[in-house]
């Protein structure tokens, strides 16, 4: 969770003109659309991995993070038989 943590707070940094904190709402960041489209494209890039359009309706950096987490444990968990 950590390295999760770590990318989506670095993300944030790099498109705010602010260190973010954990218990930030991303509007007080000014993460609108546009912003998010941008962010979830490098948290894509740094993670490799695909967010879905559900990372539209987190509001919280908190959340962001808990939402990325669900989706790398989801999509680099081993296949099934």
């Amino acid at each position: 969770m950590e390295d999760v943590q770590a990318t989506v707070l670095e993300a944030l940094a790099s498109k705010a003109e602010c260190r973010p904190l954990i218990t930030d709402d991303l509007a007080k960041l000014s993460v609108d659309s546009l912003a998010m489209a941008e962010l979830a494209l490098e948290i894509e890039q740094r993670l490799k991995i695909r967010l879905d359009d559900g990372v539209l309706d987190q509001t919280t950096v908190k959340d962001l993070v808990a939402y990325v987490q669900s989706l790398v444990d989801k999509q680099k968990a081993p296949a099934g038989p």
